[in-house]
C-alpha cells in the first residue's frame, strides 16, 4: 500500500516536472516573441519618422496642438449657441 502511494507520488512529481518544463519553454517563446514585436515596433516608428520627416515628439506636438484648436473651436460654438 505504501509502495502504491510512493508510485503515485512519483507519477505526480514527474507530471509536475513536465508541466514546469513546458511552462519554461513557453516563457522563453514569449520572451522571444516580445523581442521580435519590440524590434518591429521600433523599425516601424523609424520608418514613420523617415516618411513624415518628423520625430515622434514633433508629430505628437502637432497632434496635440490640432486637438487643442479643435476643442477651442467646439467650445466657442457651444458658447455662441448658449447666448
Amino acid at each position: 500500500r505504501i509502495l502504491q502511494k510512493e508510485e503515485s507520488l512519483d507519477k505526480k512529481l514527474d507530471n509536475i516536472e513536465h508541466k514546469e518544463e513546458a511552462l519554461h519553454r513557453k516563457e522563453a517563446d514569449l520572451a522571444q516573441s516580445r523581442e521580435k514585436i519590440e524590434a518591429l515596433y521600433e523599425k516601424q516608428m523609424a520608418e514613420l519618422e523617415r516618411i513624415s520627416g518628423m520625430t515622434f515628439e514633433e508629430a505628437k506636438n502637432i497632434l496635440l496642438t490640432n486637438v487643442e484648436q479643435e476643442i477651442r473651436h467646439e467650445t466657442a460654438i457651444m458658447v455662441k449657441e448658449m447666448e
